[in-house]
């Protein structure tokens, strides 16, 4: 998927940063791939709630049965159950993340 762009200079100068949250997240790594760097995933679902134009290609499936490992079979339909994101437009994803944001930091500084 598309994060959103996330900056850490952006978090540290647009998000109050005695707000112990903001704070979290200016200073946060993941200990094995040195994310988020410029993007975040923490968000992803909650951008295709509130934002459903932000995936713009599905895959459509059923689940045929399961395997002899315990995991689904599935077969591509285009009328199936089991939605795919494939594609999503990160502009979308970037304003929403930031829209969001910046609403939390005007609330939590006030």
């Amino acid at each position: 998927m598309k994060p959103a762009v996330v900056p850490k200079e952006r978090i540290r100068t647009e998000l109050n940063q005695s707000v112990p949250f903001f704070r979290w997240m200016f200073d946060k790594k993941h200990p094995q791939n040195e994310l988020p760097n410029e993007g975040d995933f923490d968000g992803q679902p909650a951008i295709l709630i509130t934002q459903p134009e932000y995936v713009t290609s599905w895959k459509r499936f059923d689940c045929t049965g399961i395997s002899e490992k315990g995991v689904p079979i599935l077969e591509e339909n285009k009328n199936g159950k089991i939605w795919q994101a494939e594609d999503a437009n990160q502009k979308i994803a970037t304003y929403e993340f930031w829209r969001v944001m910046s609403k939390l930091n005007n609330i939590l500084t006030k």
